[in-house]
């Protein structure tokens, strides 16, 4: 399967998969180097910054630094700010509860910030924050990350060559070598180990940062100023999804990475996240709604009948269709409650029938492109 649609949806698992993934905790490897966000659940709680100033890559110890978060309307003349225009939603009930709803990508650069207005203001409006998880707290959580190990390695002297064909493996220890890594020294980790590590490497060939993703800048500025934060799902249960998928859809998911598919990959990552910042909803649409990724695969020869299509569908349905379920339902009993919420979760999340706006709208609440 070539479709460039496809390297979207598997390698592009940083806005897709919706965990808000980091790469500020880092983990021991075999080789005994330290690589930075193998699981979906780690990132930097030590950074102080808020959401209308990224925080600096280099000394952020100076009083410069750390002021320069600070509301720029206190300021004679307003901070210039990014001219991204991610797409946003306004949810009403009839009892007055409002959500704001904006789609992320959990991974951002320097030149995104600061934020617009559009975004810092909801934020500000909002009585709380709902994210998908606090990474930043469950990343100093020692119950957690003990967890963490057991789901990143093989147990009782298994191995990855036990769970995926040697024909892949080949392939994907030649991507991984092109990248400066020896899967060789990795043969006890998970799969999707391998996977997180390919996805960290390629946000750096693209310059992005999961510590500057826009998750982390609003949960840093909703705890700065003291709002409700509001957890959708939790760290551990995005851990296990992630490593509870089936061999042969992960196989599916590391067959993409090989040297041939480098340049495409590449691509299309970076269309993606030029089209959030555009705010080209309709675009993100036609990578990540549940149709138009199986009719994708139905016009390159893999109909219904195809293992491929099952395999597929068995990922989108768990990384996607079945948490938008889950996060629609906490959405209407925040509006049922009369809550006042600024809600921020992957943009994938949102995309087709089977997404957070239109299974809002099928509930009977009132919801706006803004």
């Amino acid at each position: 399967m070539r479709s460039g649609k496809l390297f979207a949806l598997l390698s592009a698992a940083v806005m897709l998969a919706g965990c808000a993934s980091g790469e500020g905790s880092s983990q021991s490897v075999p080789d005994g180097s330290s690589q930075a966000s193998v699981t979906s659940v780690t990132t930097t709680a030590a950074t102080t910054t808020t959401t209308t100033t990224a925080p600096a890559q280099e000394d952020t110890s100076s009083a410069e630094t750390q002021n320069s978060g600070a509301d720029s309307s206190s300021h004679p003349e307003k901070e210039k700010t990014s001219d991204i225009n991610p797409a946003m939603w306004e949810v009403t009930s009839g009892n007055g509860g409002r959500l704001v709803m904006i789609g992320t990508v959990h991974a951002l650069n320097q030149e995104d910030y600061p934020l617009p207005e559009r975004i810092t203001g909801a934020l500000d409006s909002a009585d709380a924050l709902a994210v998908e998880c606090d990474v930043a707290a469950s990343d100093i959580d020692p119950a957690l990350l003990l967890k963490e190990i057991d789901y990143m390695y093989y147990q009782n002297g298994d191995t990855v060559d036990n769970h995926i064909s040697a024909e892949v493996l080949e392939s994907v220890g030649k991507y991984a070598e092109s990248i400066g890594m020896n899967l060789n020294l990795y043969k006890t980790c998970r799969p999707w180990v391998y996977l997180s590590l390919f996805e960290s490497d390629m946000l750096n060939r693209i310059g992005m940062s999961s510590d500057l993703g826009l998750d982390n800048q609003l949960i840093r500025s909703a705890k700065d100023s003291g709002k409700e934060l509001i957890e959708l799902e939790s760290a551990e249960m995005q851990l296990e999804m992630m490593s509870g998928f089936s061999d042969s859809v992960l196989e599916m998911m590391l067959a993409v990475y090989t040297t041939e598919n480098a340049g495409e990959i590449k691509k299309s990552n970076e269309e993606i996240f030029d089209n959030w910042r555009k705010g080209d909803f309709e675009a993100l649409e036609s990578f990540y709604s549940k149709k138009a990724q199986l009719d994708d695969l139905v016009r390159q020869g893999y109909g219904p009948e195809t293992e491929e299509y099952k395999l597929m569908s068995e990922y989108i349905d768990r990384i996607q269709t079945d948490r938008n379920k889950a996060m629609a339902e906490k959405a209407a009993g925040l509006l049922e409650k009369g809550r006042n919420v600024f809600l921020a979760v992957g943009t994938a999340h949102f995309c087709g029938s089977e997404g957070i706006v239109s299974l809002l709208e099928e509930k009977g609440y009132t919801v706006k492109r803004i």
